[in-house]
């Protein structure tokens, strides 16, 4: 499991782009794991800085709430 998670975060890490000003995430329409791309799919990816969630995954696209990120 430890194995799948690190390679699920190099894989996003690598599609990965700050804009110019640094102050937007920028990801493709399509991550390559298309489990990123289906809404309930179970595979739910967030990029987050102090700023709050700069991007979600379009699995999260349902979702009521965000997880409380401490």
């Amino acid at each position: 499991m430890q194995q799948q998670l690190e390679v699920q975060s190099l894989t996003l890490i690598s599609e990965f782009e700050l804009d110019d000003t640094a102050s937007q995430a920028m990801m493709p329409e399509q991550l390559y794991n298309d489990q990123f791309n289906i809404p309930g799919s179970g595979l739910y990816a967030f990029i987050y800085s102090n700023k709050g969630v700069l991007w979600q995954s379009q699995s999260t696209i349902n979702w009521q709430q965000q997880p409380n990120w401490c």
